[in-house]
């Protein structure tokens, strides 16, 4: 066996667990968005039914808003696609030179590495999205408290 393939193997099986995984918390955080966004929608409902402040239906809007960003910003990076691997393969082997199916090995684990930093970064911002709609949402519970002894 190749040294190459021995050290770029593993890598490459890391990479799509790690994509795996950031699939599987985007789909955590946009749960925990809409269920946000659900909070917001009945608890700002219910109120502008029974009280005319709007102070905490501005706040819970402004939640919902934020839970509908973090719902949109998804990690759309999953690699590179089968049909350019493809080309980039044939493109290497019709080179005939030595050590093709390395460099085809370390081009998709540079693409998956590259997926797995894109995709990083927009979990950390759907992230903190999620967390703001959060609190936004609790700061709506004071604001509802103080105006209804």
């Amino acid at each position: 066996m190749e040294p190459i393939r021995d050290t770029l193997d593993p890598l490459r099986e890391v990479g799509l667990n790690k994509l795996t995984i950031q699939a599987t918390l985007a789909g955590g955080l946009d749960a925990q968005a809409l269920g946000v966004l659900a909070a917001d929608l009945a608890i700002g409902g219910t109120l502008v039914a029974l009280t005319p402040w709007l102070a905490p239906v501005v706040v819970l809007a402004v939640s919902a808003l934020v839970a509908v960003a973090a719902v949109i910003a998804t990690p759309r990076n999953y690699g590179a696609t089968l049909r350019s691997l493809l080309q980039d393969a044939e493109a290497l082997f019709r080179t005939r030179a030595d050590g093709t199916d390395g460099a085809l090995r370390r081009m998709i684990v540079d693409d998956l590495a590259d997926a797995v930093d894109a995709n990083a970064r927009t979990l950390r911002f759907k992230s903190y999205l999620v967390t703001g709609a959060i609190g936004l949402l609790l700061l709506s519970v004071p604001l509802i408290l103080a105006h209804n002894p």
